[in-house]
């Protein structure tokens, strides 16, 4: 399995103040929000920094809150001095794993099955579960998703 993090690229707003220029963080709060919730189905309140100095190869850690409360590091990096940036979040990107373990399953079962898993954010960190349905034509079961790894490669265990 590969490891699933979610990860998207944007740019911000770069504004001119005196002699330095800096990042508008209102707009990566608003473009990682859109993100989790295009690729996770979560809504997510973000926040970053004031006027962070825009600057090649600048970093800066941004957070993100689920519904429940819990907070997850973002991590931005600044791919130029022009706004340019990628962040990442060390969660297991879950449309991903249903759709990379889904013929896995159907494999071992002999029949094709269907995942799906909660709308929730769960850590890419080694020993993360997470319950998810799997379903097929006869029925319906419960496959439960382990990280096996700190690099958020998963195992999976059917439970009928």
């Amino acid at each position: 399995m590969g490891r699933w993090t979610l990860c998207a690229a944007a740019v911000l707003t770069v504004l001119v103040t005196g002699c330095s220029q800096t990042l508008e963080g209102g707009d990566i709060e608003r473009e990682v929000a859109a993100e989790v919730d295009d690729q996770q189905g979560v809504e997510v309140e973000v926040s970053c920094p004031d006027d962070i100095e825009a600057k090649d190869g600048g970093t800066f850690t941004c957070t993100a809150t689920d519904p429940e409360g819990t907070e997850w590091d973002v991590n931005v990096v600044q791919q130029d001095a022009e706004g340019n940036v990628e962040w990442t979040m060390d969660v297991l990107d879950l449309n991903a794993v249903e759709d990379e373990l889904a013929p896995d399953v159907s494999a071992e079962v002999g029949t094709d099955v269907t995942i799906e898993c909660p709308e929730v954010l769960v850590s890419s960190a080694q020993g993360s579960t997470l319950d998810c349905q799997a379903s097929d034509s006869e029925g319906e079961g419960v496959i439960r998703i382990t990280t096996s790894d700190d690099e958020g490669n998963v195992e999976w265990e059917l439970n009928p």
